[in-house]
């Protein structure tokens, strides 16, 4: 997730139903845009889609994220995490799959892997794809998922330049919600099309309360011990001192 997520207003609400039917036409020009304003460092898009993957006789459904393949390499930790192959290319058919897809279908780097899903516009959609690289999370959840580019997911699914969520970062994420009224001022997002700052999703702004609550534990923490040693130390002066007199 981005500081900013720019997407259909439609898609806010009612994206776990079916996200590949709200999603922005004319991306990289919205994203081109978005790079103009003042304060905003990177723009990336993702398209996230469910589907069947099939290899060896045997299938599993699994998360799908298409990716703007430079600047996922560098906000994400997946890339830090490929245990095999290498990472993804821009250009052809490659498919980063997680380890948990690799031991169930007894896929490695190199070998073809079907996709089988729907289209933006619900129809059947098929093709074969190469391994590039299998990743650990650590967890079946992460790891029950594949990556592959924008431009072979806007291929796949017939949405030729649109993605599903645009993502915005800034200077800071502190400042996110100016940065989100210096965007709607420029008065360049579509007709339909919202944004949400990281401050407006539930599951960051939780994990935000708990790390924070853990800096401020570790420093009362930090402060206590610090105390104690300057006052054992004074204590040890104070006796020798005695011991003078």
């Amino acid at each position: 997730a981005g500081e900013l997520v720019v997407a259909r207003k439609d898609y806010f609400e009612k994206s776990r139903f079916n996200p590949l039917k709200y999603y922005i036409k004319d991306s990289a020009e919205l994203q081109a845009k978005l790079l103009k304003i003042e304060g905003v460092r990177v723009v990336t898009m993702r398209t996230d889609f469910g589907v069947m993957i099939e290899a060896n006789e045997k299938n599993q459904g699994i998360r799908t994220t298409a990716v703007d393949v430079d600047q996922f390499a560098k906000l994400s930790q997946v890339p830090e995490n490929i245990i095999a192959g290498e990472y993804l290319k821009a250009e052809g058919k490659g498919i980063l799959i997680g380890k948990w897809v690799a031991d169930e279908l007894g896929l490695k780097p190199g070998d073809k892997a079907t996709l089988l899903g729907k289209t933006v516009y619900d129809s059947f959609t098929a093709d074969d794809f190469v391994v590039s690289g299998v990743f650990d999370m650590g967890s079946t959840v992460a790891n029950r998922a594949a990556y592959m580019s924008v431009s072979s997911a806007q291929e796949y699914l017939e949405m030729e330049n649109a993605v599903s969520r645009i993502l915005v970062f800034g200077t800071s994420y502190l400042t996110s919600e100016a940065l989100a009224d210096r965007v709607t001022s420029a008065g360049i997002l579509p007709e339909g099309v919202a944004i949400r700052t990281w401050r407006e999703n539930s599951f960051l702004t939780s994990i935000y309360s708990i790390v924070s609550g853990v800096r401020v534990a570790l420093s009362v923490i930090i402060c206590f011990v610090a105390g104690l040693g300057i006052l054992n130390m004074m204590t040890v002066s104070v006796m020798e001192r005695r011991r003078e007199i």
